[in-house]
């Protein structure tokens, strides 16, 4: 609780908490414009197969049927795919195509994982997106991309011997995206750049708090109310009214009206209810004794011996 009470007594303090969160708005001000911009485009492709389907007839005479493309998925154009994508991903294929490893442009390859529009989808999917500084660069990247794999689809066939009326295609579902801008960077550097100036802020002046707190009670100055003597433990200061000059004796104080105090003659010993004068010329200490009954509280005529006393100091039943 001491804790959660300090911060927001720093917080309500005029030159502590809004100086601080006016530095970490700066702060996050400068992080956002600083933070470099970054665009995005994305292409899905799918895999089709020919319309003479993945097998031709040796006799003329008797040719094959045609048939749809989009009915002959299968899991061998998914087996395709992930050779494709294992291809695409290569270091040196992404290098060629301007996104080398560790720098600013980043290029992905999958089968639309990463797409939220494909994550209940199965296919033989090529999914593309390129992540880059400018919107020119991001979509000439997904551009090379699309003619890589084509390239790379076309040479895996041939390689292999496949008849040239059954190769396999590469059809986009749908046009490259336009490039988009990407704040979600700026976002959280400013985030970051808020919270880590608040929290080191704010930090230091709990410190200093602490450090204040640690050293000692703070001094707390009262103000007297006439006929009211306020203690807070056992024994407080408090002012005697002008006129009033010190004496070495132990004299009991009467309340006799409002803003007075009567000193009645003669050295005494200290009782419950009276005054102890110290060697300060304008300040007395209140003796509170635990047992102090009714008759004897602050504010009220002391007694002495539990026998309440009248307005010349002398004791009475």
């Amino acid at each position: 609780m001491d804790f959660w009470k300090i911060v927001f007594s720093l917080i309500r303090r005029k030159f502590v908490g809004p100086p601080i969160i006016l530095l970490a708005v700066a702060a996050a001000s400068v992080a956002f414009f600083l933070m470099p911009v970054h665009y995005t485009s994305g292409v899905l492709m799918v895999l089709t197969t020919s319309t003479k389907g993945p097998t031709l007839s040796l006799d003329p005479a008797r040719p094959d049927g045609l048939s749809n493309p989009l009915l002959t998925f299968g899991d061998g154009l998914k087996t395709t795919s992930a050779i494709l994508i294992q291809a695409m991903n290569d270091p040196d294929v992404k290098a060629e195509l301007g996104a080398p490893e560790n720098g600013p442009t980043q290029i992905t390859v999958d089968d639309g994982r990463t797409n939220p529009n494909l994550l209940d989808t199965t296919g033989p999917f090529v999914y593309i997106a390129v992540d880059a500084r400018t919107g020119s660069e991001a979509s000439g990247i997904v551009g090379k991309a699309q003619q890589r794999v084509r390239a790379e689809l076309d040479a895996r066939q041939k390689e292999l011997g496949a008849p040239k009326g059954t190769f396999i295609t590469a059809a986009d579902v749908s046009p490259a995206t336009v490039p988009e801008q990407v704040l979600s960077g700026k976002i959280q550097a400013a985030l970051a750049a808020f919270l880590l100036f608040a929290i080191a802020g704010f930090g230091v002046a709990y410190a200093r708090a602490r450090s204040k707190l640690s050293k000692g009670p703070v001094a707390t100055s009262t103000k007297s109310d006439p006929g009211i003597y306020w203690a807070a433990d056992d024994t407080q200061r408090l002012s005697l009214p002008r006129g009033e000059s010190r004496t070495p004796s132990y004299r009991p104080i009467i309340q006799s009206g409002p803003g007075t105090v009567e000193q009645k003659q003669g050295d005494y010993e200290p009782a419950r209810g009276s005054a102890e004068l110290n060697d300060d010329d304008t300040q007395v200490v209140i003796v509170l004794s635990d047992m102090a009954g009714g008759d004897s509280g602050i504010g009220a005529r002391p007694s002495i011996n539990g026998k309440a006393r009248d307005r010349r100091g002398e004791a009475r039943d």
